[in-house]
Parts: structure tokens; sequence; C-alpha cells
């Protein structure tokens, strides 16, 4: 009777242990999948007090240790568990995953290759052997594992191409880098790795084209114009005060050709183009050739530039309009990392054709000179990307007595670079021009000598699809106030573009 009793003192104890045990297993387990570490880990430790040879609960406690960023106690915990079992392939690369991140790199292969001779399609085992491998120095010899890690896991597939791109990258095929990247960023393009696979892709494509000596892309896009200028470009003739509403189609190209460059400098010679099809006033279409040529030289802080544009406009299609020879010098200073200051010359002759006028009043050929300023200052943290300002004169000297004038510009504007590759920026300028003649515009009886005020505002937005496609949105609005009515109006125009890189 009572050796009866004893055993039941005995047993009870026992098994209410091990009930309690077993609670804080399971508490365990779904406080783990919902990631309250903390508590799981108080509940796997009331395990292995009760039974220090638990290898699920030691290795549940590794896995903690390494999401609390301590790998030196997750060795512990998964060392604990293969001194038990030491043919736990899961645990043995778990292992592996903690000396790796304590840098014990060759050691951390040996786990790798332990756990996959005990399990040889565990994927994971795979994948975590190539970027040992790939941390080790071995970058030829990690692609195999990554290749066998996507055939086994379709659910690495994005991972095992990430790390091939790096080791492309470092073994030096760009190519094939660029094209491990671009396959790990394609199906879930907004992740953190397929966003960071997208970066890297995007600096090989850009370093690349870096080292190419030409750039060429080409702009279409329709834009909107509530009151149209004959020229459509720089240069105003007479605006209609009453604005008359078009569209038209544009098309520009641009491109350029580094023939020499060094740190001494470079020479560039390049070309602009730009093409409008007008669907109202087909007769002010206009086409211009723009080829152009700049030299830099590097002095120190100090750049040294001179560029010669020579521009020549057609209108309507086919008629001889302009002809302009453009020369600007000009000394840049760089300030570090956060700024450049800019100084210019610029001088330029033009000749008119077909004037419509028909009048020497109205003729606009001449020359202009102008001098200017701008600072840029620069910002490493998005969103902010720099702010510029400026400040600039111009003699503007006509052989239609109308048009000669002196003029005076300021200006500010920003950009920003924001998350997805979308850019945004403005510019406003205000222009001051006193003209140097009576208008022929003005009253008869009290012919004034025109002065005009104006504003514009630019204002752009641009996102960026890949290397090769970029969309865009612009608006330019403009206010002119002059002391001749004529001249006072108002102009809106609006773009939408798609830009091709090649």
């Amino acid at each position: 009777m009572f050796a009866a009793a004893f055993l039941v003192v005995m047993v009870v104890p026992v098994a209410s242990a091990s009930v309690q045990s077993e609670l804080a297993f399971h508490r365990g387990v779904v406080a783990f999948g919902e990631d309250r570490l903390d508590e799981a880990k108080q509940q796997f430790e009331k395990v292995v007090a009760e039974d220090a040879e638990d290898t699920t609960a030691l290795s549940y406690l590794g896995l903690i240790a390494q999401k609390q960023d301590d790998p030196k106690a997750a060795l512990d915990y998964f060392d604990r568990a293969l001194a038990i079992d030491p043919d736990d392939a899961e645990t043995q690369l778990d292992r592996g995953i903690a000396l790796m991140g304590l840098g014990r790199i060759d050691e951390a292969q040996q786990a790798f290759a332990r756990s996959s001779e005990l399990a040889p399609d565990n994927a994971r085992a795979k994948l975590f052997s190539g970027i040992a491998a790939y941390r080790s120095g071995d970058h030829e010899g990690a692609k195999p594992h990554f290749v066998r890690a996507a055939e086994l896991d379709p659910e690495l597939v994005d991972e095992s191409r990430y790390y091939t791109g790096l080791s492309e990258t470092v073994l030096g095929n760009f190519d094939a880098a660029s094209a491990s990247f671009a396959a790990a960023a394609e199906q879930s393009p907004l992740t953190p790795l397929a966003l960071s696979a997208t970066n890297f892709q995007q600096q090989l494509v850009a370093a690349a084209l870096d080292e190419r000596p030409w750039r060429f892309q080409m702009t279409g896009g329709m834009e909107y114009d509530s009151n149209p200028l004959i020229l459509g470009e720089s240069v105003s003739w007479l605006p209609d005060p009453d604005g008359r509403v078009d569209g038209r189609g544009v098309i520009r190209m641009r491109g350029d050709y580094a023939i020499l460059a060094g740190d001494w400098g470079s020479v560039t010679a390049g070309y602009d183009g730009y093409y409008s099809f007008h669907l109202h006033d087909t007769e002010v279409n206009l086409q211009t050739q723009n080829p152009w040529i700049s030299g830099g030289y590097e002095l120190g802080l100090f750049r040294l530039g001179l560029r010669y544009d020579f521009s020549y406009t057609f209108i309507d299609t086919s008629e001889s309009f302009r002809m302009l020879n453009r020369v600007t010098p000009s000394v840049s200073m760089h300030q570090g990392d956060w700024g450049v200051s800019y100084l210019y010359y610029q001088y330029y002759a033009a000749d008119f054709y077909n004037d419509p006028s028909n009048s020497d009043i109205y003729e606009l050929s001449g020359d202009s000179n102008l001098v200017g300023l701008n600072q840029f200052f620069f910002f490493p943290d998005p969103p902010f990307s720099y702010v510029r300002i400026g400040v600039a004169g111009e003699w503007l000297r006509t052989d239609g007595t109308e048009w000669s004038s002196d003029g005076i510009q300021a200006l500010a504007g920003a950009g920003y670079d924001f998350d997805y590759e979308i850019a945004f920026s403005w510019l406003y300028r205000f222009d001051y021009r006193d003209y140097q003649n009576p208008s022929d515009l003005s009253d008869p009886d009290f012919p004034r000598t025109r002065k005009d005020y104006r504003h514009s505002l630019t204002l752009a937005l641009s996102k960026t699809i890949n290397h090769h496609w970029e969309v865009s949105l612009s608006a330019a609005l403009t206010w002119n106030e002059s002391n001749v009515k004529f001249y006072q109006y108002d102009r809106q125009v609006g773009g939408g573009y798609v830009t091709y890189h090649f």
C-alpha cells in the first residue's frame, strides 16, 4: 500500500511537468511564427530546462538568436543540438549561416557541405553554399550552386539570379550580370531584393554607357499651346494678344560623340534636331538642325569651356527661315560635392529669311551679347537634388528698329529625385527688356519706347522605365507685361513625351 502511494506521488509530478513542457513548446512555436521573439525564447527555454536534449527547442533558440542578430549565441545553440543529433541536415545548414554571420566562411562552407551530404536535394543548402563560395572569393565556383538551388526550388529563383548577378559582376561578365539582375527583378519588382537588383542593373548599364564614346536619344510627344509663337523655340515673333489654341507633334533628336577625353579635359561634337507638326497652323511647322562642338580644359578647381553651335531652321517644313551662329566661352568652378559656379559669355549672330511682315522695321536679323552667372547647390540626400540661381544681362541689336533691346534676367529653380526613378524640377525666370526705339505698334499720337516684364515658370516630371525608356510631362507658363498693349499676352504650353535612349 505504501509502495503504491509512493509510486503515485512520483509519477504525477513527472506527468504534469511533461504536459507543461509540451504546452510551452507549442506556445513557443506560435510566438516564433508571429515574430514575438522574446516570448518565444522564454517558452523554449522552459522546454530546454525540462529536457536539455530537446534538439528542436535548441534549434528554435538558435533561430531566435539569429533573428536578433546574435550569431554567436545562435552557434552555441546549434552546436548543442548537433552534439545530440549530428545528422540533422537543417541544423547543419543553420549552423553554417551562423558561422557565416561570424565571418568564419571556411567553417560555414564545411557545414553547408555536410548539410548537402545529409540532404542532397536541400535547395537552401545549395543557395547558401553558393553565397559562402561568393564571400570566400570563389565567384566562378559559386555559380553552379545558384543554378542548382533554382532548379530544386522555384521560390529561390530570384535570390539565385541575384547572387549570380553579383558573381558575374565581380568576374567582369557585365552583360550576363545585367541579365541576371533583370531576371531577379522581373517577378516581384517592388520587393527589397528586386529593387536592389534593379539598382545594380542600372549601375552596370550606366557604367557601360559611360565607357561608350557616344550617346543618342530620340523624343516624341504631343504639345498643347494656348498662344503659339511663330518660331516656337527661343525667339519671339509677333504674338497674338487674343491667343489662338493649337496642338503639335514634336520630335527631338540629340546625340554627341567624345572625340577626345582625359584627365586634362574633353572635346565633344554633337547634334540637336527639332521638328514640329502643327495641327492647325501648319505654315509654321519647324525643322531645326543644330550641329555643335564643345571643348573643356581642367585647371584645378576650374574648367575652361568653349562651345560653338551652328543652327539652321526651316519653316513650313522646307522654306529657309533662320541661320544662327553661336559661340559660348565659359568658366566653371567646382566647390567639392556641394556646388558649382558657372560664368559664361555668349555671342550669336542670326540671319532671318522670308520675313512674313515684309517690313524693315520688323527685321530680326542681328547679333546678341549675353553675360551670365549660374550657381548650383547639390544635395546628397533625397528628395532634394539641386537648387539653382542665376542672373544674366543681354544686349540685342537687330536690323529692324522694333527689336533692339537691353535686358536683365534672373532665375531660380530646383530639382527633386523621388522613389521609383521619378524626378521633378521647376524653373522660374524673370526678364526685363528695355527696347531702344519707339515701337511701331504703340499709339501713333503717343509713341512709346517699349518695356517688357516677362514671368515664366517651367515644370517637368519624368519617370525612368529602364535604361532605354523614359516618359515625361512638362508645362511652361508665360506672362508678358508690356507698356505697348499689343505685346501683352499670356501663353501656356503643356506636353507629354516618350524618350528612347540608345
